[in-house]
């Protein structure tokens, strides 16, 4: 019974100092959102490609690659899966492989400062946003 309070006292207080030290770390950022361009896709700049459930999954699988930038998303024609494929630079990074492309969705990362007012949404709706 001792044995099991010290194992979750040293989890809380784990847990209390890796908490203070993100916050610390981030205090002036909100994270990771993501700009979505329906329509569109990033080509030629594809690390690694798989399949998900939704576009929520494959965020996930860029927040969780150092190397990731930005996502497409294109949807199967007769499939609940979607192909997830991780890009290493943004559109901005290069335009020219920036192409409409019908059933796909780009997603790119863009970092939110508090400091930066002047985009029209709240830091905390990390995720999604449109323009």
């Amino acid at each position: 019974m001792q044995g099991l309070r010290q194992n979750h006292l040293v989890f809380a207080i784990t847990g209390i100092f890796l908490l203070v030290l993100f916050v610390g770390a981030n205090r002036n950022l909100c994270g990771s959102v993501f700009k979505t361009q329906v329509g569109y896709a990033l080509l030629g700049h594809v690390m690694t490609k798989t399949d998900v459930l939704d576009e929520f999954e494959c965020q996930l699988k860029c927040m969780g690659n150092g190397s990731c930038k930005s996502f497409n998303v294109h949807h199967k024609s007769n499939n609940t899966k979607r192909i997830c494929e991780l890009n290493n630079i943004t559109w901005q990074m290069n335009p020219d492989d920036f192409k409409q492309k019908k059933g796909s969705t780009y997603f790119g990362s863009v970092q939110v400062s508090k400091k930066n007012v002047s985009l029209k949404f709240a830091c905390y709706r990390v995720g999604f946003y449109r323009r």
